[in-house]
């Protein structure tokens, strides 16, 4: 019997401990687990809206019930794209990084000046996530980027549309600033930068959901 307690102590401390220090190991270690180990972990990443407050910054910090819904919706792809092992390739998040997808390029708006985050690659493709480490343990960001179109589209569809394109230049300053007055339901502001942003973005087409 004790070496049952023991047992089960020990499974219990395995899977409250924090995770590596380094992404890179973290998720190579993670990679390729059997699907019950992947879906865990991902359901761990999950922010709680302290940990959301703690990690955002506004007028991110006020859409937390988005983001919850957003990170349920990419919760089953990200478990799927971890599937299969391979190499890992972990770099800081930086705004204006051409390997960004859309939505790491639109979390770094959600997050304070320089609050360290990270990115990673699993066999040259992205997980489509930015990492944080919050109280310990490793949490992500996703969904800013259709939290803030959907924001935009509730005043102007075609305007939203241009918060899925370009993610550096001035295309993206604009859309920084649509994002930003949608948010924070400033219309004037709003309708001046869709003006803007039609002038300096190339494509108007409305990018796929």
């Amino acid at each position: 019997m004790r070496a049952l307690v023991l047992a089960a102590l020990a499974v219990t401390a395995c899977r409250e401990a924090a995770p590596p220090a380094g992404l890179d190991g973290y998720l190579g270690a993670l990679a390729g687990a059997d699907e019950a180990s992947r879906t865990a972990a991902v359901a761990g990443w999950k922010l709680d809206a302290a940990g959301w407050a703690r990690v955002t910054t506004d007028p991110y910090r006020a859409v937390y019930a988005d983001y919850a819904r957003a990170f349920d919706a990419a919760a089953p792809a990200l478990v799927t794209r971890l599937a299969h092992g391979g190499a890992v390739q972990v770099r800081p998040h930086f705004a204006g990084d051409p390997k960004l997808t859309v939505g790491q390029a639109r979390a770094r708006w959600a997050q304070p000046v320089q609050a360290p985050s990270e990115v990673a690659d699993l066999d040259d493709g992205p997980l489509d996530a930015v990492f944080v480490r919050d109280e310990g343990s490793w949490r992500i960001i996703v969904g800013i980027d259709v939290i803030v179109r959907a924001r935009a589209a509730r005043w102007d569809p075609d305007c939203g549309a241009l918060l899925g394109q370009q993610i550096a230049g001035r295309c993206a300053d604009a859309a920084w600033v649509i994002a930003e007055a949608a948010l924070r339901e400033d219309r004037g502001r709003f309708d001046h930068a869709c003006t803007l942003a039609r002038s300096l973005c190339p494509f108007h087409a409305t990018p796929p959901p």
